[in-house]
């Protein structure tokens, strides 16, 4: 039975996570075959549909072309991007910076993970 791990902070340790992915990929007969590393998750902080989740660096540091570009070398890997936003209202589901995210930086096997019913029927 395969062991699937997903690894959390995509946007603030995406280095660290591409050299362990990068590490793991060279030296595959040093880690337990049937174990593997699935998904990674976190939140881009300009974001409105996170919920204003607390980065250490409020100004973003890392674009998602350059982070997409990293998680390119291991397409089975998906991201997986937390909008857990409870509060939000019709003026932030038509937000410009959120919709171009959702619909320039989402790759085919890439998920959202929503907790918010009319994020849900907006997506």
């Amino acid at each position: 039975m395969v062991k699937k791990f997903s690894i959390p902070g995509y946007y603030e340790k995406y280095g660290y996570i591409l050299d362990i992915l990068a590490y793991r990929q060279a030296h595959l007969d040093w880690f337990y075959p049937d174990r593997i590393i699935d998904s990674c998750y976190g939140a881009h902080p300009d974001i409105l549909w996170t919920g204003g989740r607390k980065i250490w660096n409020t100004e973003p540091t890392t674009s998602m072309n350059t982070i997409l570009e990293g998680f390119s070398a291991f397409p089975s890997v998906e991201l997986r991007h937390i909008c857990t936003n409870y509060f939000i209202t019709p003026e932030i589901l038509t937000d410009y910076k959120t919709n171009y995210f959702m619909q320039h930086y989402l790759r085919e096997q890439d998920k959202l993970v929503v907790a918010n019913d009319s994020l849900i029927k907006y997506i």
